[in-house]
């Protein structure tokens, strides 16, 4: 089934939901008529780039986007706040073809691969970028790191390799990083205890309040981003986006990590789960991690930690999962 071209007659339209469906052919051109923000789904034509759009929800769907895997080249003035492309058939390399004042942008569960590109730091108002679920290989570029607003970082599952960069301190906005299910060899980097955005109380933003800005910014009530889909003590959770600020995770788990934990991941007290479990981690388990008060959930499993597990850590109030298994 098509969408009807008829379509852009409807000209009091305000809210248009098209996603988990199996439409084919395009978005059909009379949508242009639409001078309202919709969530669009379809395949993604050359002139969606200039339209007055600040929402754009592609996801869900088949799409494989435009000849040669490429995306439009959005104009410098449209007002794209958000844009959802993931669970497609996107493939090559990761777009950058985005405006700059972009804040969310979710590209995860395609077949996006080779490294990341250089150019991504151009986004330089992103504040979550979810990655996730692809098949990005090469190594974390320093220059990504670079994005110092981002508060939600998601590379999960895909075919990285190096270390982790020790310019990760540059996001102090960070609340929820995940680079679990890669190829990540070396230490954690001691600049971890530099990530500001997981010592306390969280930094209120835009994405707070994001169902509160689309209502008062744009004038729309019954639109919503989507939730973000994380582990979260040991099983898939989807994080409403309208209370992400009472979320704090790290989750570095299956990687190739060889090094000691480090006690100075004590200072992250906002944390509310840290999964280290699948590396090749050593030594003993630091007593600081007790300090983390509000830890639900603690995952050491399946490294090579020694010793015994520190009496401090009767001092958990909040920890309801904790596993120290396979050592």
């Amino acid at each position: 089934m098509e969408i009807p071209t008829h379509i852009g007659n409807l000209s009091n339209l305000s809210s248009l939901r098209l996603r988990k469906n199996k439409l084919t052919g395009g978005i059909p051109t009379s949508m242009q008529k639409l001078n309202k923000s919709c969530d669009l789904q379809g395949e993604i034509p050359e002139w969606i780039s200039t339209q007055t759009v600040f929402f754009l929800d592609l996801s869900n769907n088949l799409l494989r986007g435009m000849s040669s895997n490429i995306f439009p080249v959005f104009d410098r003035q449209v007002n794209l706040w958000y844009a959802d492309f993931s669970s497609n058939q996107f493939s090559g390399e990761v777009p950058t073809t985005f405006p700059t004042d972009i804040e969310i942008l979710s590209l995860g569960c395609n077949k996006f691969s080779v490294a990341l590109p250089s150019n991504l730091t151009k986004l330089r108002n992103l504040k979550r970028l979810e990655l996730h679920d692809n098949d990005i290989s090469g190594e974390l570029p320093n220059i990504l790191l670079q994005i110092s607003n981002l508060q939600i970082l998601n590379l999960r599952n895909n075919s990285l390799q190096g270390s982790v960069p020790k310019t990760i301190s540059n996001l102090k906005n960070l609340q929820i990083l995940d680079f679990s299910s890669n190829n990540l060899i070396g230490e954690i980097p001691r600049e971890f205890a530099n990530l500001k955005g997981m010592f306390g109380a969280p930094y209120l933003s835009s994405l707070t309040f994001v169902d509160i800005l689309l209502s008062s910014r744009f004038g729309f009530d019954n639109i919503s981003v989507n939730e973000l889909i994380v582990y979260w003590k040991k099983s898939k959770q989807c994080l409403p986006s309208n209370n992400l600020e009472m979320y704090f995770l790290l989750d570095l788990s299956n990687n190739q990590l060889s090094s000691e934990i480090l006690a100075s991941l004590g200072t992250l007290k906002a944390l509310k789960t840290i999964n280290l479990s699948y590396n090749k981690l050593f030594g003993k388990i630091p007593a600081s991690l007790s300090d983390l008060q509000n830890v639900e959930g603690l995952d050491l499993s399946h490294n090579k930690l020694s010793g015994p597990i520190p009496t401090t850590f009767t001092k958990f109030q909040q920890l309801t999962t904790l596993d120290v298994s396979n050592n």
